[in-house]
């Protein structure tokens, strides 16, 4: 033991010396902490105990040693600290200074494809055009191309704001550019306010009616306009030539024209065969007599002649229309006319409705029922009203004859007396050449007649006795109703149900359309009525039990005499006194008409009755009293009294002992 611990002390102080160039040093840490390990474990204590307080001291000396010299040692540049010695940086970072225990990343825009770099200088820049957000890159696959439209001057750019865009009035279709100057320039007839464009498509074209011939225009206003008396549809010309001019029958006051639309036409009644004219004092007019409809005309030969029937003393008219026509009632066969002076007057008995007539067989014959006093009528007079003419071309109002009595007419110029409208039925007039149906009268209420046409009032026929009627004008006599069961009419020609009288009250009448009272029948004895107008023997009522009557046609029940006291009847209908019963012995009734034997009743308890149809308690009452007083002696010794009802005096009980 004692020679392994002399070896473990040689092995401290020998230099062993490793690729790097290092000192041992861990070698002889790793047997020191061995020996100190198994110096404190109890079964290795006999082996070690021999080395005594020296052995012990020795190894935690070469521990403290061998820590103070290992952190002595240091990286170099390019180099970091890991336990047991330095190794080197990887791709994409470095390290300076000695005792550096890590690597540091290239800064974002830059990048190492070499391990072990010593300085952040060492790491390559990204070139102009591109840019990198990351650190640490390992290779310049990590630096971004600037894209499409975008350029870039600085090497090493950590950012996308590095990348500028194309300027307005170029474009970039490939990525990465590292100058403005990369940038393509927007072709003629071409422009673009928008910088940082991708396509060529991205340059938006001259307007139509407008051109450029230079390149890289930044602005629509560069684009010139197309000058006055051209237009150019097409969008992106590059060429003055292709605005095209207006052609003969039009103009254009516009610069920048951008179809052929907006050249100007010639107006109607002009034309003109000047092309591209920039002016409308191009366009001559038509002369007087003539016109044209067409715009934009190019010829004089577009200027057409009014026809025959019309004239024109105006230049420039630009429809047939104005042409005046000649007025109605005169005609021209002159074409071409520029005067109303060519225009000739119809006939008298002749008219012309139509202006505008090219011969004189357009003036037509007045038509009958119409005429015409005067040359050159546009129209025909009609006969007025209630009167009509037979005769055609008539020049003269004389040829006009009235409607006859019981006609009438409403329309002017009817050309035949049949014509003239027949009064209707339930009508007359005796007014001839009448012009309303106002003219013709009604038959009054009460009247009727089936005659059309009627002259005169006598026509009207009047409804029978029994009946009336309330309609005017009247056209049958079914329009003459019957006066209603239970009332009757002596009267001809009545004009309303008033005039049929009502059966009076305890008669009636089922009979309608009847001519007399004759015909209202009376309620029998022992009935009443009190309904005037009946039209069946169901209202006449039976007088009530207790009552009775021996007249007929008794119009109310106070006909019905009463049952005197002390008797009733319970019949109805009765028609003399004998109906009437009397109360029995023992009984009584103060009713008038009593109705059943329950109005007779019983006498007083002390009273008694021995007569039928006793009308009253008092009488009675009296009687007794006297008879009472007379045997009141005996009655106090017998102790007897009377029972109610009772007809004689009756032992009925003894009430005191």
């Amino acid at each position: 033991m004692c020679t392994a611990a002399l070896q473990i002390s040689r092995l401290s102080v020998i230099n062993l010396n490793f690729p790097s160039g290092r000192p041992a040093w861990s070698i002889s840490l790793i047997l020191a902490t061995v020996f100190l390990s198994r110096a404190r474990s109890p079964a290795s204590r006999q082996d070690t105990k021999y080395l005594g307080s020296f052995g012990k001291a020795w190894a935690v000396t070469m521990l403290l040693l061998l820590r103070a010299e290992e952190a002595k040692a240091a990286c170099v540049d390019g180099e970091y600290k890991v336990p047991g010695g330095c190794e080197w940086c990887p791709l994409g970072t470095y390290s300076f200074g000695g005792g550096s225990t890590r690597c540091y990343d290239c800064l974002a825009g830059t990048y190492s494809t070499k391990t072990g770099l010593g300085q952040a200088s060492a790491c390559l820049d990204c070139p102009a055009g591109t840019y990198s957000t990351v650190s640490g890159a390992a290779d310049s696959a990590n630096c971004t191309l600037c894209a499409e439209g975008l350029y870039s001057t600085a090497s090493g750019a950590d950012s996308e704001v590095f990348c500028k865009q194309c300027s307005g009035g170029t474009y970039s279709n490939t990525a990465g550019l590292s100058s403005s100057s990369d940038c393509i320039y927007c072709s003629a007839g071409t422009y673009s306010t928008v910088s940082g464009m991708v396509e060529s498509s991205n340059c938006d074209l001259c307007a139509a009616g407008s051109y450029s011939s230079a390149s890289g225009l930044t602005r629509a206003s560069s684009c010139q306009l197309c000058v006055s008396g051209t237009y150019s549809s097409a969008s992106g010309v590059s060429s003055l030539s292709s605005c095209l001019s207006c052609m003969a029958g039009k103009f254009s006051t516009s610069s920048g024209a951008i179809s052929s639309t907006t050249c100007n036409a010639c107006l109607a009644g002009t034309f003109s065969t000047v092309s591209g004219a920039i002016d409308s004092k191009n366009c001559s007019v038509c002369a007087a007599g003539t016109f044209s409809t067409a715009s934009g005309s190019s010829s004089s030969f577009a200027c057409s002649l009014c026809s025959a029937g019309r004239f024109s003393s105006g230049v420039g008219a630009i429809s047939s229309s104005a042409c005046g026509a000649c007025i109605s009632g005169t005609y021209s066969t002159v074409s071409g006319a520029s005067s109303s002076a060519a225009c000739e007057a119809c006939l008298a008995g002749t008219y012309l409705q139509t202006p505008g007539a090219s011969s004189p067989t357009s003036c037509l014959l007045c038509i009958a029922g119409t005429y015409s006093n005067n040359s050159g009528g546009s129209t025909c007079s009609q006969c007025v009203r209630g009167k009509y003419s037979s005769s055609p071309g008539s020049s003269s109002s004389t040829t006009c004859i009235l409607c006859v009595s019981g006609t009438y007419s409403t329309a002017l110029g009817i050309p035949a007396s049949a014509l003239c409208i027949s009064c209707a039925a339930g009508r007359y007039s005796s007014s001839e050449g009448a012009t309303s149906i106002s003219t013709c009268s009604l038959c009054l209420a009460g009247t009727f007649s089936t005659l059309s046409g009627a002259p005169s009032s006598s026509t009207c026929s009047l409804c029978f006795s029994g009946t009336y009627s309330n309609v005017q004008g009247a056209v049958s006599s079914s329009t003459c109703t019957k006066c209603s069961a239970g009332s009757y009419s002596s009267t001809e020609g009545a004009a309303s149900a008033a005039s049929c009288m009502a059966c009076v009250a305890g008669t009636f009448s089922i009979d309608s359309g009847a001519v007399s009272s004759a015909s209202c029948s009376s309620c029998l004895a022992g009935f009443y009525s009190t309904v005037s107008g009946a039209s069946s023997s169901s209202t006449c009522s039976l007088c009530i039990a207790g009552t009775f009557s021996s007249v007929n046609g008794a119009s109310s029940a106070t006909i019905c005499n009463k049952c005197v006291a002390g008797s009733y009847s319970t019949g109805s209908g009765s028609t003399n006194s004998s109906s009437c019963t009397l109360c029995i012995n023992g009984t009584y009734s103060t009713s008038l008409g009593a109705g059943a034997s329950s109005f007779c009743s019983r006498c007083h308890p002390g009273t008694y009755s021995t007569a039928a149809g006793d009308d009253g308690r008092r009488r009675n009452f009296m009687k007794l009293m006297n008879d009472l007083l007379k045997e009141q002696r005996q009655l106090l010794l017998t102790r007897k009294y009377l029972t109610p009802g009772s007809s004689t005096l009756v032992e009925v009980v003894q009430r005191y002992p």
